[in-house]
């Protein structure tokens, strides 16, 4: 076992002295998925184009009631100018908190974001340990080094691998290059993504968390993060905060056109 859930499991039974036949059980089911669950998969891949603009729709109508800014765009370089905007009215910060993070991502590189944002003046954080700006350091270098872009920046853009629909919650894995604070430190946080990540429900972002086959090729991964729309808080004489726990604003660009192909 080498994924990180039945390391984890693993490391538990160990921990608990729990008897070492029970090491082979795993976060995934074993043998083929059952018909119903074949019918909510075979729904999903086969999905419309107008049934999917609907889930479109509907995602913009929740995100409303949540203060998630959902924008649809053509292609690559309409994203790239909703990004250049959102920086442009983002407000000034103390230069202790100025800079932008953002994933190494199949939907995020050709946005070329660092070149795109360099006139505005605000510096573009490496977050991935192998980015040729941390050249020369060691391994513990560059990690202190992002460690200390997440405190600096102010806006962090991400993809995501799902967005459920029915409550405008997006869904992130953590991989190599894609570190989970970049959607949780910093003031304002970006999502792109594609319509064909946009479920229904929970009912199916279930299934295809169980079921999807690069899922249980790769496993969950080190974790999972559920995000509905900007942190916010009552705790304090009931009046709603914003940005206590983590952003106080949440974009979401889909790319609905040919140009993101």
């Amino acid at each position: 076992m080498n994924d990180p859930e039945n390391l984890f499991l693993s490391r538990v039974r160990q921990a608990l002295g729990a008897e070492s036949r029970r090491a082979h059980t795993t976060l995934q089911p074993e043998g083929a998925p059952p018909e119903e669950t074949l019918r909510v998969l075979d729904r999903i891949a086969n999905r419309e184009g107008k049934d999917r603009l609907a889930l479109l729709e509907r995602l913009m109508e929740e995100g409303r009631a949540i203060n998630l800014e959902v924008h649809p765009v053509e292609g690559f370089q309409e994203a790239a100018d909703v990004i250049h905007q959102i920086a442009v009215d983002h407000p000034e910060h103390p230069a202790s908190r100025r800079g932008i993070l953002c994933w190494r991502h199949p939907l995020l590189d050709p946005l070329d974001l660092k070149h795109r944002l360099a006139g505005l003046g605000i510096p573009f954080f490496p977050v991935d340990l192998q980015d040729p700006a941390l050249g020369g350091l060691s391994q513990d270098e560059r990690r202190a080094r992002i460690r200390e872009a997440l405190g600096l920046a102010c806006i962090g853009v991400t993809s995501a691998d799902f967005c459920v629909a029915q409550s405008a919650t997006l869904v992130l894995r953590s991989r190599a290059g894609q570190p989970r604070a970049v959607s949780l430190a910093p003031d304002v946080h970006v999502a792109v993504i594609e319509p064909g990540q946009i479920l229904a429900d929970f009912e199916e972002l279930y299934t295809v968390l169980k079921w999807h086959p690069e899922i249980r090729r790769e496993g969950l991964g080190p974790n999972l993060t559920f995000i509905t729309g900007p942190s916010k808080t009552a705790d304090i004489e009931l009046h709603i905060v914003y940005g206590v726990h983590g952003p106080r604003k949440v974009h979401l660009v889909v790319l609905t056109g040919t140009g993101a192909a």
